[in-house]
């Protein structure tokens, strides 16, 4: 059959750490391809900015037969535009691809051809408000050159399809709903010791809430730990309570989240809240110990495709407070805990303290989460994933 598929993998030259999910994904798919021997014949193409990853896995895939790999080479490899919306359509045709995958958002402007683009959500379409200028023009400028001319956009809920379809017109065939896997690492941790050792390298003491993911002003990063400040004074058992809110804060406009960790904590009296922007340690393994020794996940959010943090803690057996919308309800399930009004802090606060202290009703979440987690499996990812493949290849 000799087809020759594509991949833009620059995100796979910052695969270490958390926050790296669609290259830990695309490094999965990739790898599931290169080794399937129903695609024997197959090429792969690889696309770099600036270099060959330092990754062992990716160094382990460029010594496969049917694998190649270019490097984007100067002045290319120095800017983004060009090395996207120029060199990128150049070696389509130089090396006469017959599909190109692009696993962000993005298709380049001069790209012609067969084309896979994931696009995870259009919050910039709905809610061009929550987007800062410049950022909104590039994802007018790509996004919606994506979302018009992509011959296959790939998604990652049913309610994104439906955003998809509403707001670039799409027929339904031609986007496709593959669920974000959820990795085999996340499933609840036993080991007290290592749950110990974990908490104390971030500095949490005792019992914890735990927020984790870039802060958008949707995501109520702030109105979380005003309801969390709420919940302390009002509940004595909460003395021995943290808050741990971890991510980079993009809110929009900029809220200074530091400034007010540092006052929330000195109205209470103690480090309540812990405040980091990234995690210094963050392999699956940390990262599910961390998850399974929380007593409560935070991610009350006003509009995502998937939101893969608080699913990865449920697969650890942490109960998610979560906002009650319709894409939750798909992901994450009904057996959650719940908040109407985000902005409403009182009622966050009374949500938060029942999803801490309902102990019938966490036992439900709990037992819930473990099942609705089934569905997000690598195995069931990579099946899907091939058979788009196969399919846009064969209808070239």
């Amino acid at each position: 059959m000799n087809q020759k598929i594509g991949f833009e993998a620059h995100n796979l030259e910052k695969i270490r750490g958390y926050g790296a999910g669609v290259a830990r994904v695309l490094l999965e798919e990739i790898k599931s391809l290169i080794n399937d021997s129903d695609l024997a014949d197959f090429r792969f193409f690889v696309f770099f900015k600036e270099k060959i990853p330092e990754s062992q896995e990716v160094r382990q895939i460029i010594r496969k037969k049917n694998f190649c790999y270019r490097v984007a080479p100067f002045p290319f490899n120095r800017s983004y535009a060009l090395y996207y919306n120029f060199w990128l359509p150049w070696q389509k045709i130089k090396l006469g691809l017959d599909l190109m995958v692009f696993p962000c958002y993005m298709l380049p402007l001069f790209y012609f051809g067969r084309s896979i683009v994931t696009i995870h959500d259009v919050v910039y379409e709905a809610y061009p408000e929550w987007i800062p200028p410049l950022y909104r023009l590039i994802y007018h400028l790509l996004s919606r050159n994506a979302g018009r001319r992509a011959t296959v956009i790939q998604t990652i809920s049913n309610f994104s399809k439906r955003e998809i379809i509403k707001y670039y017109h799409r027929a339904e065939s031609n986007v496709k709903v593959i669920y974000n896997p959820i990795s085999v690492k996340f499933y609840p941790r036993k080991d007290t010791q290592k749950i110990k050792e974990t908490k104390r390298q971030v500095g949490l003491r005792d019992k914890y809430v735990f927020y984790l993911g870039q802060m958008f002003q949707r995501r109520h990063p702030l109105e979380s730990i005003l309801a969390f400040e709420k919940l302390v004074k009002r509940r004595p058992e909460m003395e021995c309570y943290q808050f741990l809110l971890v991510g980079r804060n993009l809110t929009y406009p900029r809220i200074n989240l530091k400034k007010e960790v540092e006052k929330i904590n000195q109205e209470i009296g103690r480090e309540a809240i812990i405040y980091l922007d990234h995690l210094l340690k963050s392999d699956d393994d940390f990262l599910a110990n961390l998850y399974s020794g929380a007593e409560l996940f935070v991610s009350v959010s006003d509009y995502e495709g998937f939101n893969l943090p608080p699913t990865e803690a449920m697969a650890c057996g942490t109960p998610a407070l979560l906002a009650n919308r319709p894409e939750v309800n798909e992901i994450q399930g009904n057996e959650q805990f719940y908040v109407d009004n985000p902005m409403d802090i009182d009622e966050f606060s009374r949500k938060m303290e029942e999803a801490i202290f309902n102990q019938e009703k966490r036992i439900r979440a709990v037992k819930s989460a473990l099942i609705q987690v089934k569905k997000f499996s690598l195995e069931n990812h990579l099946s899907d994933f091939k058979k788009m493949i196969i399919e846009n290849v064969q209808s070239n």
